[in-house]
């Protein structure tokens, strides 16, 4: 017994001794494991059918599942189609996954890959990142027939490839792909909608015109450190950072006319922003009675907006926020990837969901934003955009908390800031009563014209009455 005892303080003590090994090395922030959804999300029922894959099963997680053996035999069909048009040798690619599938295996969380052994794992890794790679190249959303599939099965296809548990490690991808510049092109093609496939994404999307390279592309979205971070994780991980930064550079470099908030997220170069217990705005209606209108801002960075207080009004202005049906897969999906217990981030994505919960109560709200060009709504009615938004917002406690403690809420900082700029103009009562006024007296032609009609009337009383004291004058 106390042999055993013995053992285990052993044990004890190693554990300890490698915890103080890693605090001598420092924080490391090491890339996050591909796993499971959160529980939480994943119990949500009006959300649990937004992680699940419908066709295709990339990796590990849902490999062998009854209702997607469909999409195993098109993963055999892309697989022929890319080693036939890339000459490339199948036997050569599966011992090149196979001298690095212990690397690969620690990318993935330990219950994503305990059932199935190296072998198994090769030959899926193999199958799958050829499947994904031929889908990235060939993708057009107008022709679907490509990739010798219906336009509604690419549908299922391409939202499948952004499930968080259906991401394939981008290393993977690289030792498949022909090279570097092959599956850089590929992969801006599948997120911009096939349109690097023709001459339009040079006109739609300049910035990335000509890159060749991730190191060309991180240059151009302006990173702080190019070399840091060279590789995106996976295919997730790109989108969202072309969600945060594509644009970015281009912003920093044009001229604003107005006072901008722009907030670092880095905590050393941050203020903390002052504590406000509880919001006055409920929606944005109740903004622009308090003489604070939105306006769209022409970029596609999500992580950029603005907040300009003037004399009795303010100017928010938002990134275009454009929703469809696949919408709710990818925004998720991106949530969830954010919220993994292992990746160390500012909760971009979170943040700007949250924020727009915060502007909206109901259909009425998005209907406003929908008017200002802000919102651009394809997944149907302004209730069920209302409903998933609101949704969004409960699952990150966003209304009501936000500015709690900016230091523990998990939001990005710039956020909070403008969400502060904001409260503080509401709480000017100068700038509402102005406002109000404004709103009550010179909205429309029709109040102008009221508003002047009784002005002169009280003008030609004023006369009147004098007149009437004073007949001799």
């Amino acid at each position: 017994m106390e042999k055993r005892s013995d053992i285990c303080r052993a044990e004890r003590l190693a554990q300890l001794g490698k915890a103080m090994q890693r605090i001598e090395r420092g924080p490391q922030t090491p890339p996050p494991k591909i796993q499971r959804v959160d529980n939480h999300l994943r119990q949500n029922p009006d959300f649990a059918k937004y992680f699940l894959p419908r066709l295709l099963s990339i990796g590990p997680i849902h490999h062998g599942k009854e209702n997607l053996k469909l999409g195993e035999q098109y993963k055999l069909i892309w697989t022929a189609m890319h080693l036939k048009e890339n000459k490339q040798d199948p036997d050569d690619l599966c011992l090149r996954i196979e001298e690095i599938i212990e690397e690969v295996k620690g990318l993935y969380t330990e219950d994503a890959i305990r059932d199935y052994n190296d072998n198994t794992l090769v030959w899926m890794l193999f199958v799958d990142g050829c499947s994904v790679l031929q889908i990235m190249e060939k993708f057009d959303s107008l022709h679907p027939e490509e990739l010798w599939i219906k336009p509604d099965q690419q549908e299922h296809v391409i939202r499948d490839l952004h499930l968080l548990e259906n991401q394939i490690p981008y290393k993977i991808l690289q030792i498949l792909s022909k090279d570097e510049a092959t599956l850089v092109s590929s992969m801006l093609n599948l997120e911009f909608g096939g349109l690097v496939k023709n001459d339009m994404f040079h006109e739609v999307v300049p910035q990335f015109s000509g890159c060749e390279s991730w190191a060309k592309i991180f240059e151009r979205l302006s990173l702080e450190d190019p070399q840091g971070k060279p590789k995106p994780n996976h295919l997730l991980d790109f989108l969202r950072l072309m969600f945060l930064k594509i644009d970015h550079g281009i912003l920093q470099n044009r001229r604003m006319q107005e006072t901008q908030i722009q907030i670092n997220d880095d905590p050393k170069h941050n203020k903390e922003v002052p504590h406000l217990l509880w919001p006055t705005y409920k929606n944005i209606r109740e903004l622009k009675a308090a003489g604070i209108r939105v306006e769209r801002k022409e970029t596609l960075c999500l992580s950029y907006v603005s907040f300009v207080s003037k004399w009795f009004s303010g100017v928010l202005k938002l990134p275009g926020f454009y929703v469809d049906e696949s919408s709710p897969y990818v925004y998720l999906n991106m949530i969830a990837y954010e919220k993994c217990p292992d990746f160390h981030n500012n909760f971009e994505i979170c943040s700007y969901l949250s924020f727009l919960d915060t502007l909206i109560d109901d259909a009425n709200d998005v209907k406003e934003l929908r008017l200002a060009g802000v919102i651009q709504n394809l997944l149907g009615s302004d209730e069920e955009l209302a409903k998933l938004l609101n949704g969004v917002g409960t699952e990150l406690a966003s209304k009501g908390s936000y500015l709690l403690s900016t230091s523990k809420m998990t939001h990005s900082k710039k956020y909070t800031q403008v969400k502060y700029q904001i409260e503080k103009h509401c709480r000017n009562k100068w700038k509402t009563w102005m406002a109000q006024a404004y709103n009550t007296y010179f909205s429309n032609p029709w109040s102008i014209c009221a508003f002047l009609a009784a002005l002169l009337a009280l003008v030609l009383t004023i006369i009147q009455t004098w007149m009437a004291i004073h007949p001799n004058n």
